[in-house]
């Protein structure tokens, strides 16, 4: 009994490192299709492996808010926020979800989270130009300047539906 058991652990500890080690491959795998513009390659590739990693599930719900899937976005991001609480990164894109679904005061509020989490950060993501998540309206003029995020965020208003 004791050998079975002691073989069991081996092989789970065995699939772990393989796994552990596949990571990377996998990861740059997956940040290659979405620098390629393959949302749906990029979300796939991310599906296969387990456990997904911070950025496996930043690129996931960066991929689905890509191809307007804001929804499964918004669950990718609060389960890795909920896994990896102190990445500043899933409050960020949080917020951009809410910005892209009119919620002004839910992406003010995840905002103030991401501060809170990186406050001495500059935060250059939140440059709409940049950021697909949270891309400017049409006609609104490209900014010359994106100030740290203290006054991003405190100058953060409620917007009007359109």
């Amino acid at each position: 009994m004791t050998s079975i058991v002691s073989f069991s652990v081996l092989l789970l500890c065995g699939t772990l490192l393989a796994r552990a080690q596949a990571t990377p491959e996998v990861e740059r795998n997956v940040r290659t299709l979405y620098e390629q513009g393959d949302w749906a390659g990029a979300i796939s590739a991310a599906y296969q492996a387990n456990p997904l990693s911070k950025d496996l599930y930043l690129y996931q719900g960066l991929a689905l808010a890509r191809l307007g899937r804001l929804d499964e976005a918004e669950r990718v991001f609060l389960r890795a926020r909920r896994i990896y609480p102190d990445d500043p990164r899933f409050a960020l894109e949080l917020a951009g979800v809410e910005y892209r679904n009119k919620d002004h005061v839910a992406a003010k509020q995840y905002l103030h989270k991401a501060l809170r989490l990186a406050p001495a950060d500059h935060y250059t993501p939140l440059n709409p130009t940049q950021n697909p998540v949270m891309p400017f309206r049409k006609g609104d003029p490209a900014p010359q300047f994106v100030p740290p995020p203290r006054a991003v965020i405190e100058s953060f208003t409620v917007l009007p539906p359109e």
